[in-house]
């Protein structure tokens, strides 16, 4: 009876610490979602990908057969929103519910994880309140990414990767891989945690080494066998994706060297982690598997990637490792930043006048003052992160980002019009942001150049006709329809800014929502 009431009273207390933590977390990501933020490109990607493989059972794009791996896409997240949309209609709001769903079950994963490595409760419970609540953080995981995806599969794998360390059971060990390899079919992102895996692997059980490899890559392998037998551009595809992505080794050293200093500097919880890290208790279950885990997949991304800015979401697979800093920056720096202020305090008290007052009100004040100094300091933090997380709810947010969102109100009367004004058979050129909403035939403004020849960021010159699903040719189009992305990120592209220049100069705006304009092709007939 003792030990079901010890067994009881321990997990009441993880329950007591977790479900409030993950009830603010869902409120924070819930509320008001399908109207803030606005809507983003990568979320339409991932919906118009779903879409087609939904209705025509092919991973096409925005006009391109088999268009996946050419738009830089992995199929499981896209896969997952088409077995939910037998529940909800395939839009935004199922993609966005999808993604917090993914938030909050990486967020209770975080906790186990934290708890199974340190059985530390104070850091445990201080961690995951960090990751319930900083506003970016919230911004970001409300938002309809397929980082989301894999960074709860990466937590579940880093739970078994516990488990197999403590355990000695290649069983577990496998179980880390599978999740990884699976995290890997959601974004290229994720496979520098596969060379994470074989490394820690390598270091503690070299001879579980080959086991491991092959359980990693085994959903790797199903995912481009099962690609390459439904597309014969696979191969071409994949190869093209993964030389684009590579660079020499001078913009790399540049691009890394970059991302930590402005990040580091911009970006305060960023540092701040680092810092709790350094305090954080170095035993080998948590200090350096932590370290290895998220440290090698992070200098991976950020040699190819800037992860400030517009690419702060790529740091989303990360963000246990830094609440686990966070959290260690509370737990043990608290006392030690106590500890330091009652010894200066009381350093006052000899040096000054106040020498003569009694030795226990002197600890007494110098215990208060220090308290109610901390005490403030934190309060100021608190309020700063719940303030911005209100702004985020009511979408009256700063950054990058922002430049890049299409407000919801006027990405919806934008649909409604086309939805009124086009045929079957009209070409509509727009971000992907409103793209995969669109009636007709719609295409990307980078895909309706890269058909041309022309060079853009993200797809090769030169589209074979063979792959063209409709006429992709913006000179053939009803419709353009500039939105913020494609007017402030896009025409940074010289190829995209000449497309923009002519659209803007010689077709006729016929409608304006917001920060949307419609143009419609003088050259073409009107319906």
């Amino acid at each position: 009876m003792a030990s079901l009431r010890a067994a009881f009273s321990k997990w009441w207390a993880h329950v007591a610490i977790l479900v409030p933590a993950l009830a603010v977390a869902a409120a924070l990501r819930g509320l008001a979602l399908s109207r803030v933020p606005g809507w983003y490109s990568d979320e339409g990607t991932a919906l118009a990908l779903a879409r087609s493989f939904l209705t025509q059972h092919h991973w096409d794009y925005l006009g391109v057969r088999d268009g996946m791996l050419m738009a830089a896409r992995l199929p499981l997240f896209p896969w997952l929103l088409t077995v939910l949309s037998h529940f909800h209609p395939l839009d935004m709001t199922l993609a966005r519910g999808a993604a917090v769903f993914l938030s909050l079950l990486t967020i209770a994963l975080f906790y186990i994880w934290i708890w199974l490595n340190s059985h530390d409760r104070g850091w445990a419970a201080a961690s995951v309140w960090i990751y319930a609540g900083l506003g970016w953080w919230v911004l970001y995981q409300r938002m309809a990414f397929s980082y989301h995806l894999g960074a709860a599969l990466i937590m579940g794998s880093a739970i078994a990767l516990t488990r197999y360390f403590n355990k000695a059971s290649r069983w577990w060990g496998a179980a880390a891989a599978v999740l990884i390899g699976l995290a890997a079919c959601t974004d290229l992102a994720f496979w520098p945690f596969l060379l994470a895996l074989f490394l820690l692997v390598l270091w503690h059980r070299p001879k579980d080494t080959l086991w491991m490899m092959v359980s990693g890559l085994l959903p790797l392998g199903v995912m481009l066998g099962a690609l390459a037998v439904r597309s014969p551009w696979m191969l071409h595809d994949l190869t093209s994706l993964l030389w684009n992505t590579s660079q020499s080794l001078v913009p790399q050293l540049v691009l890394l060297i970059l991302n930590f200093s402005v990040i580091g500097n911009v970006y305060l919880w960023w540092t701040l982690s680092q810092i709790g890290w350094l305090l954080a208790p170095r035993s080998r279950r948590i200090w350096g598997t932590a370290l290895v885990f998220w440290g090698i997949p992070w200098l991976f991304m950020a040699r190819t990637r800037f992860m400030g800015g517009f690419g702060l979401y790529y740091q989303i697979p990360y963000w246990p490792y830094h609440a686990a800093g966070l959290g260690a920056l509370l737990r043990y720096g608290l006392p030690w930043a106590t500890q330091r202020l009652q010894h200066l305090l009381k350093g006052l008290f000899t040096r000054s006048p106040l020498d003569r007052v009694p030795s226990g009100l002197q600890h007494q004040i110098a215990l208060w003052g220090s308290a109610l100094l901390l005490f403030a300091l934190l309060l100021a933090g608190l309020t700063y992160e719940g303030a911005q997380a209100i702004e985020v709810l009511q979408g009256n947010f700063a950054g990058h980002i922002a430049l890049a969102l299409t407000p919801t109100h006027d990405a919806q009367q934008t649909i409604i019009y086309m939805r009124e004004h086009t045929q079957e058979d009209d070409l509509v050129v727009a971000s992907p942001a409103l793209a995969w909403a669109m009636p007709g035939h719609a295409t990307d403004f980078q895909i309706t150049l890269a058909a041309m020849g022309k060079t853009t960021p993200f797809f090769p010159a030169g589209i074979s006709r063979t792959r063209w699903l409709y006429e992709l040719r913006y000179p053939h189009a009803q419709y353009a329809v500039i939105d913020p992305i494609w007017r402030n990120w896009g025409v940074k592209t010289p190829s995209i800014r000449q497309m923009t220049v002519e659209i803007q100069t010689h077709w006729v705006p016929v409608a304006v929502f917001g920060a949307v304009t419609i143009y419609r092709n003088p050259n073409q007939p009107s319906r």
